[in-house]
């Protein structure tokens, strides 16, 4: 969000009275240190009431903190609790990482057929974007080992599947200092779960990725 020093008070004032957007926007900026010094549990702290209160975005973002233990004890359990919040409201990035859990089996069921239907679900999101590629290694990834028949019933609830429209978020591709999307927020996994080195390839064994909207501005 890079703003000034009054736009970063203004968000402080609207999240302490209860605005889940600025709320959200205020967690964005003390996970990125942007106008505020970094702390990621502070991050946590403001994702986790925004998140309380409804909005997808922070459900998603506190998904990320779980998930990848930033701010916050790693626990998959409650990783997967706010990813499907998420992605049942139409977060890209959370459908896809939801889908990650189930290849791994790590807070979920190890279930190759759920992977798929949330990988298909996210390659079929209008917000993939410049992400469709890693989504779709994984959807195929995610396809080996399967039976024609579990194939297609994935693909059948996939298809299926439908946010509600007035809850669809806004697409949401950069951090609040415009980079971090792309980097990942930890170490990559392996098939078998162990951690990689960061910057190894992630086509079959795609990286959980935190994001926030650098597009909205803290409220007036």
């Amino acid at each position: 969000m890079s703003g000034t020093k009054e736009q970063t008070e203004r968000c402080m004032r609207a999240a302490k009275e209860g605005d889940p957007k600025a709320q959200l926007m205020l967690g964005v900026l003390y996970d990125a240190g942007d106008g505020v010094p970094q702390n990621k549990a502070e991050a946590v702290r403001w994702y986790a009431k925004a998140a309380a209160a409804g909005n997808a975005k922070a459900q998603h973002n506190l998904a990320i903190m779980y998930h990848t233990g930033q701010g916050v004890k790693q626990n998959y359990q409650h990783a997967a609790r706010w990813y499907k919040l998420a992605a049942a409201r139409g977060v890209a990035q959370a459908q896809f990482n939801l889908g990650l859990l189930h290849l791994k089996g790590h807070g979920v069921d190890r279930d190759r057929a759920a992977a798929l239907k949330w990988f298909l679900i996210a390659c079929a999101n209008p917000d993939a974007g410049v992400k469709l590629e890693k989504y779709a290694a994984a959807r195929d990834e995610a396809m080996r080992g399967l039976s024609g028949e579990e194939t297609e019933r994935a693909r059948a609830e996939a298809a299926a599947f439908a946010p509600p429209e007035e809850a669809r978020p806004e697409s949401f591709e950069k951090t609040a200092d415009g980079a971090q999307a792309e980097k990942p927020a930890a170490s990559t996994e392996t098939a078998d779960g162990q951690a990689a080195p960061n910057g190894e390839s992630a086509t079959a064994n795609p990286e959980p990725e935190n994001s926030a909207d650098a597009t909205e501005q803290p409220p007036h």
